[in-house]
Formats: C-alpha cells, sequence, structure tokens
C-alpha cells in the first residue's frame, strides 16, 4: 500500500508549498481512544485519552473538531499539546457519532439533526431519521454514511425540512466503514473492525476506492485533513 506520506503529497501538491497538510485519524480500544497526528515529513504525534469514544472529525476555519460518543460532546483539538476543548456539550443529548460543519453552523445527528453556532451554542434542529456513522459537508448537499452503509445526500437548503437527494445514492466501499470527511474532492472514511487491523480509504461520488492506506491501530472511525 502506498505511504500516508506519499499519499499526501500527491493528493495535495497543487496546494500552497508553503501550507502543510496534517491528517487526522482517531481510533479507540474499549473506552480509551486515540488520535493520530501525520504530517508529510513523517512526523506523527499521538494523543491518548481516557473514558472516551472518539468518532468523527470536522476541519472549520483551519480548526479540527472532534465528537465524543460517550460525553456526548464536541470538542476543539489543540494539535501542539492534544488538549480537548469542549465546543458542544449539551446534555439532553443521549449518544452521537458525527459532526460536520456548512462554513457556518455545526451540526449533529442523534435522534435529529440539530444545528449549533460556532460557540457551541443550540439554534435550531430538524426531523432527521437518518442512522449517521459519519457525516460531511461538499458544499451543496450533506452527506451521511449510515448503519447500512449506504451514502445519501440531503438538502439542507428550505431548513428545517431536511430532503433527499436519492439520485445521488450509492453503497460505501466497506460495511465497516465509520466516520466521514470531505476534502473537496474525495471522501474519507476509516474501518472500524473488533481486534482487526482495518484500511482508512479514500473514494469518489460513485463508491470508487481511489486509494488506501493500513490504519495505525484497529476500531478506527474518523479520518481528515487540515492545512496547517
Amino acid at each position: 500500500m502506498k505511504s500516508i506520506i506519499w499519499l499526501l503529497g500527491t493528493l495535495f501538491l497543487s496546494q500552497s508549498l508553503v501550507a502543510e497538510t496534517v491528517m487526522i485519524y482517531t481510533a479507540h480500544r474499549g473506552t480509551d481512544s486515540r488520535i493520530y497526528l501525520q504530517w508529510p515529513s513523517g512526523e506523527t504525534k499521538v494523543h491518548q485519552y481516557s473514558t472516551s469514544r472518539l468518532t468523527d472529525v470536522e476541519v472549520m476555519d483551519h480548526q479540527v473538531y472532534i465528537a465524543d460518543a460517550i460525553a456526548p460532546r464536541v470538542y476543539k483539538l489543540d494539535m501542539k499539546t492534544g488538549d480537548l476543548a469542549p465546543v458542544i456539550d449539551d446534555w439532553s443529548l443521549i449518544v452521537f457519532y458525527s459532526v460536520f460543519s456548512d462554513g457556518q453552523y455545526l451540526y449533529v445527528e442523534e435522534a435529529n439533526l440539530r444545528r449549533y453556532d460556532k460557540d457551541g451554542r443550540f439554534v435550531s434542529s430538524a426531523t432527521f431519521e437518518e442512522n449517521a456513522r459519519g457525516m460531511a459537508w461538499d458544499g451543496q448537499w450533506m452527506w451521511t454514511l449510515n448503519d447500512k452503509a449506504e451514502m445519501r445526500a440531503w438538502d439542507l437548503s428550505e431548513w428545517p425540512i431536511v430532503k433527499e437527494k436519492p439520485e445521488l445514492a450509492f453503497p460505501a466501499p466497506t460495511f465497516h466503514a465509520r466516520g466521514l470527511f470531505y476534502d473537496g474532492k474525495l471522501f474519507w472514511t476509516a474501518e472500524s473492525k473488533d481486534e482487526e487491523d482495518g484500511v482508512i480509504l479514500s473514494f469518489d461520488k460513485s463508491g470508487h476506492v481511489v486509494d488506501k492506506m493500513d490504519e495505525p491501530i484497529s476500531r478506527g472511525w474518523g479520518v481528515g485533513f487540515v492545512e496547517i
């Protein structure tokens, strides 16, 4: 398999030579989680956390947000220290796995789809019964990766009415996919398998796998990229 360093260099060659694109990857074992940070130079940092299940990764305004399915919270990650600062700390929720941003609001999905401002204040909600294991925004549609390994697209322009675009749906590339990230061209997800090493996958809007790499640890959940 191609290395992470090679893949990052290939995917982001057209971006600024000054900026660096860092990969963020979350994984868990039981109630402990890890966050891996991989720089194009090969430098790697690993942060470990107890009593958490860190899942989906999102990036907004060059800030990294990570969902916690146990708390339930959304944190902002300090990439240097590994500190997690709660942004959404809404105990009216029971559990959620997914977080995404449309550039203005943060969204999480549990029994419905909930919209928060950048400071984590609840704004409004929409009826939404999708069981999402990952969510991402492509600039036009909200995409969900559900528990049936289906990729589905949704129109939020008439919020709080959420309408599916069924003609855009396609099968996810693996049933074990968890978490969803869109880098402007491709989707990214990670496999989550019991005691088995999985892979990190990139794929297009037909479900075609463009590339894959070994996960650093099994029970992966989220993967994303931030330009610093």
